[in-house]
């Protein structure tokens, strides 16, 4: 068991919705559905593995965001030598999505706020997405950014609101991960690497996500197994087991 749970954690399917780094909750978090990174690994795979549970599948949905980064000394906050997994002195990655975006993903509670203050990353659905003016845009991310006002990329500057210690589901991606949800109009314009983030839910629970890690979920240690053999060589943290509210 144990050479099991090492591999899956090394492997990157994530085995919890309570965060990157979070493992070992005991939280009711149940393992209704899918998380694919489109484009991360090849269409065979991606189809291969969408159809492992299309007999369960109740709904796909495809979100698209776009990437970036900037230099923290375009920011105007000063950010701690080292905060978390990085350092004042790499690069902040920016990610964007459109406010119709995230409204469809909170139906889903698929935006994730930290509940906890300390220790391994803990996180439950956002209640609702924040309210801000027409010419503000909302940004999560670690404490360490609550002070920041505005960012300029792509020759655009958005006037910014700290919004919360939040994420996109399934895992932040790193402490120096800064989610911006803007306007869809500006969404279209911003010149940022595109990405999709597919989703499916099911009409089954595989068992509670938080207790795999214990080896107390086997029905979805199996499904994880032949997510990873379907996988193979490709990119791990591109699939993850994740939970979906209707």
């Amino acid at each position: 068991m144990k050479k099991r749970l090492g591999l899956l954690i090394v492997a990157g399917i994530s085995i919890t919705m309570l965060g990157a780094y979070s493992l070992f909750g005991t939280k009711n978090s149940p393992a209704n559905g899918l998380a694919i990174e489109v484009g991360a690994i090849n269409e065979q795979t991606r189809n291969s593995i969408i159809d492992i549970y299309k007999d369960i599948t109740i709904s796909q949905d495809l979100f698209k965001m776009k990437e970036g980064t900037i230099d923290n000394n375009k920011l105007n906050i000063k950010l701690p030598t080292e905060f978390g997994d990085a350092r004042a002195d790499t690069p902040s990655n920016l990610l964007f999505i459109s406010r119709t975006t995230a409204e469809k993903m909170d139906k889903k509670g698929l935006i994730r706020e930290r509940d906890n203050n300390g220790g391994l990353t803990s996180s439950v659905p956002i209640d609702s997405l924040p309210k801000i003016k027409k010419d503000e845009t909302i940004l999560f991310a670690n404490k360490e950014y609550k002070d920041l006002k505005e960012i300029t990329f792509d020759e655009k500057k958005m006037n910014v609101q700290y919004k919360g210690d939040v994420w996109l589901s399934p895992y932040r991606g790193g402490s120096n991960v800064i989610l911006l949800i803007v306007d869809d109009t500006l969404f279209e314009e911003i010149n940022g690497k595109e990405k999709t983030r597919q989703f499916l839910s099911f009409n089954k629970s595989f068992g509670n996500l938080n207790l795999a890690s214990q080896g107390k979920a086997p029905e979805l240690t199996k499904e994880v197994d032949k997510v990873l053999a379907v996988l193979g060589s490709e990119e791990k943290r591109s699939v993850d087991f994740v939970n979906i509210t209707e």
